[in-house]
């Protein structure tokens, strides 16, 4: 970074001079290529090392410099042509040798890296390294008796090296001698006593679910090296992945305090691992600390010459959790910039499928893997990869645009790649039960059942239980459910499974029933049994909401400070119209939790929506919305609601403001945008700019006839509960702006339809309401 900083371009300078005045200077070029690739210009570098090949072809150094710098460059085939002129040449040089080797590794070429290997062990007997990598391409060969003869050579030479001890631990792991392995990690501890000892023996009993055991080492690591960050970042990944995000959100906090700045990438590692900890926490605030962790990486200069595609990736992923237009269009930029500039880096082209499959545009998705796909060197045979994810993701683009096809074609295909992946198998059985074939689904699981254990098989039957629900066989797959679910009580899949099933036909007194069974026997799991409410919060029947309603206070007795479940019960009240009841369950849900900001938009806008709002009132709604836009500065909801207290408070600019900025964060033509637009459109009225307040009327009036349409969505999707609130938030706005717009010279309005969609929609809120 100094150079670059300092020298780079005076050296430039100087080697092109030199080359000017002498084109035969060799030196002076080879150093050119050198500054080069030091500043990470990396295809200048490759220019001038490719002029320097063209003049001097039987020049092994300069030979070795190119097929080096085009292998860091991902450029394999050119490195591998030139290697094998070198060859037919009959150049020989031991660094060639060695690129040769990295290439062949690269290629998966375990028989010619094996070869290279051993003449580069026998050139060189003491090189520990070479060894050790010769002895792992042995076991890929299946070579084991000579891998653990060489393994155990390089320990008795060195006993305190832990490239060896984990090297040797990774054999016997591998041949299933889990006993010799934990004692070559008991004796690593015994003997050398340091942080990277105990994290050997950390990793072992991770890899063997002992997780107390694990959890203990990894302590034990810290106590030995408290300033050890690679010891903090290890525990932090290790919580990470058992999902105890608050300890690893203090763990990498003490690894960001103690890493050193150099080497760069070592600094790099603990950011990574930290910005997907704090993504995983799903904070408001820790999302924005790893917004401005990645934005400052990516705005570095000398890093953005290097180009993390990672971090772009992760950087896109919190955007997408963001969720307003102008956020997932700017992921949409960053995915393809990635996917442009790496596209052989699998994780952009899977994220960005993913992307497009949630926004239901799976041919977009389709069309985005199979580009992927086609980049992509892995194989079946290499396991659980983001190659693997991608054909997964192309299989469940084919199914949504073709269930028939897939079930035909990809998903049989991607099965037999994976014959021990229960999940493909499902996606399968799930194909043939969306093209109305619910019977091949039964008939599929039920063949492949029997290739399955533990956990896989419990999918697996879970997943057959409800195809032979959907085939109508509701007596067996009543009797399956029942064994699932008394097999292992304390697992929700199966119970939630059903409820799905019966909410699809309106059967709320069974979901009910559920609820009570799981409620009784798992009293203190709020989590499933408010999943479970919400099935019957969505109903839009009356006794149905009823019996949420019930639940939901039952669950909040024995888990009184559950605040998913308050949250959903406040809502419950507030759609109701409740709104005392509803006004002091948001209280309660901010003196535990004062950052929600469901609670605090809730809140908020019940405060200032009151008939006759007094100061005090409005002063708290203010207070409220000020904290919640501070936590979460593009939630478009709270946007709108501070904007209506600063137009009721007379502050218009303010309002304006924020109603510009909540408008601009929704996609084109959203319905749910209506409300805001009237909200513009009322504020600029109370500034006497008619124009601007006739022009966003109009997109208001337009817009919510949208809600109509959106209604019956909800309602045909079986959302109900929510097609009400649609359509009574669609009702309640048409006619405030239906008084709003007295205001107007009706020519103005002549190009607005007229009321006849709200005839309709009264209908249809009133045949809802009544269970139709």
């Amino acid at each position: 970074d100094d150079f670059k900083k300092l020298h780079y371009p005076q050296v430039v300078k100087i080697l092109q001079e030199n080359l000017l005045n002498n084109p035969d200077d060799q030196n002076s070029r080879l150093l050119l290529a050198t500054a080069y690739a030091m500043a990470g210009e990396q295809q200048l570098a490759l220019k001038v090392y490719r002029e320097a090949h063209d003049r001097a072809p039987n020049d092994t150094q300069v030979l070795a410099r190119l097929v080096a710098a085009l292998h860091s460059a991902n450029e394999f085939d050119e490195a591998q042509k030139l290697l094998d002129e070198a060859g037919q040449l009959q150049l020989s040089d031991p660094y060639l040798q060695r690129l040769q080797l990295d290439i062949d590794l690269n290629r998966n070429d375990i028989d010619s890296a094996s070869d290279a290997l051993e003449r580069l062990v026998e050139q060189d007997p003491n090189d520990a390294t070479l060894k050790l990598l010769y002895a792992r391409v042995l076991v890929l060969r299946k070579e084991s008796a000579k891998a653990e003869a060489l393994l155990t050579e390089l320990k008795a030479k060195f006993p305190d090296s832990i490239p060896v001890i984990r090297a040797q631990i990774r054999f016997y792991v591998q041949q299933g001698n889990m006993d010799k392995a934990m004692q070559i990690c008991n004796e690593a501890v015994e003997r050398i006593h340091s942080a990277v000892a105990y994290l050997v023996r950390a990793e072992m009993f991770d890899n063997l679910r002992q997780e107390a055991k694990a959890l203990e080492d990894y302590g034990q690591a810290i106590a030995v090296e408290p300033r050890n960050h690679i010891a903090w970042q290890a525990r932090a990944r290790f919580y990470s992945r058992s999902g105890r995000i608050p300890e690893a959100v203090a763990d990498i906090r003490q690894a960001l305090a103690l890493v050193p700045d150099e080497p760069e990438g070592q600094k790099l590692a603990v950011q990574k691992l930290a910005i997907t900890v704090f993504i995983a926490s799903d904070k408001p605030s820790l999302l924005q600390e790893a917004e401005a962790m990645l934005d400052k990486i990516l705005n570095d200069a000398d890093n953005a010459k290097k180009k993390y595609p990672e971090f772009y990736v992760a950087k896109a992923r919190i955007l997408i959790r963001r969720d307003t237009g102008p956020a997932v269009e700017e992921a949409r930029r960053l995915l393809r910039q990635v996917t442009t500039d790496f596209p052989k880096y699998m994780e952009g082209w899977v994220l960005m499928a993913q992307l497009e499959l949630s926004k239901d545009e799976a041919g977009k998705a389709l069309d985005i893997a199979t580009r992927g796909l086609a980049h992509s060197e892995a194989k079946p045979e290499d396991g659980d990869s983001p190659y693997k994810q991608l054909l997964l993701l192309k299989a469940v683009a084919e199914k949504r645009l073709s269930p028939a096809v897939a079930a035909l074609t990809t998903l049989p295909k991607l099965a037999e790649d994976y014959p021990g992946d229960v999940g493909i198998l499902i996606e399968w059985a799930d194909a043939y039960a969306r093209s109305n074939n619910a019977g091949k689904a039964v008939d599929l699981l039920r063949s492949k059942k029997g290739s399955f254990t533990g956990p896989a098989l419990r999918r697996c039957e879970i997943a057959l239980a409800a195809a032979l629900y959907a085939d109508k066989q509701r007596d067996q797959a009543a009797e399956l459910f029942d064994t699932l679910i008394a097999a292992d009580p304390n697992d929700p899949t199966p119970v939630m499974t059903l409820g799905q099933l019966l909410r699809k036909e309106k059967r709320w007194t069974e979901v009910n029933q559920l609820l009570n069974r799981w409620r009784t026997t798992n009293p203190k799991d709020a989590e499933t049994a408010t999943s479970m409410a919400r099935i019957l919060a969505g109903s839009g029947d009356r006794e149905a909401l009823q019996m949420a309603e019930d639940q939901l206070r039952m669950i909040l007795d024995e888990n009184p400070k559950a605040i998913p479940t308050l949250v959903l019960l406040g809502m419950l009240m507030q759609d109701a119209g409740r709104n005392e009841e509803a006004t002091r369950l948001n209280r309660q849900i901010l003196e535990m939790d004062p950052n929600n900001v469901i609670a605090i938009n809730n809140l908020a806008w019940m405060l200032c929506e009151q008939a006759s709002p007094s100061p005090e009132a409005m002063k708290e709604a203010m207070d409220l919305a000020n904290r919640g836009v501070k936590l979460a500065p593009d939630y478009v909801d709270l946007l709108d609601t501070r904007a209506v207290v600063y137009y009721r408070t007379g502050d218009m600019a303010k309002a304006e403001a924020d109603l510009v900025k909540c408008l601009s964060l929704f996609p084109d033509n959203s319905p749910q945008s209506a409300a805001p637009q009237f909200h513009l459109a009322r504020t600029y009225a109370a500034m006497n700019r008619r124009t601007q307040s006739l022009e966003h009327l109009k997109i208001a009036l337009r817009l919510n006839r949208y809600n109509v349409q959106l209604a019956r969505s909800h309602a045909d999707a079986g959302r109900r509960t929510h097609a009400i609130k649609v359509l009574r938030d669609a009702l309640s706005l048409q006619e405030e702006m239906d008084r709003f717009k007295t205001g107007f010279d009706p020519q103005d309005l002549v190009d607005v339809r007229p009321g006849q969609d709200w005839t309709e929609a009264k209908l249809l809120l009133d045949q809802l309401q009544k269970g139709r």
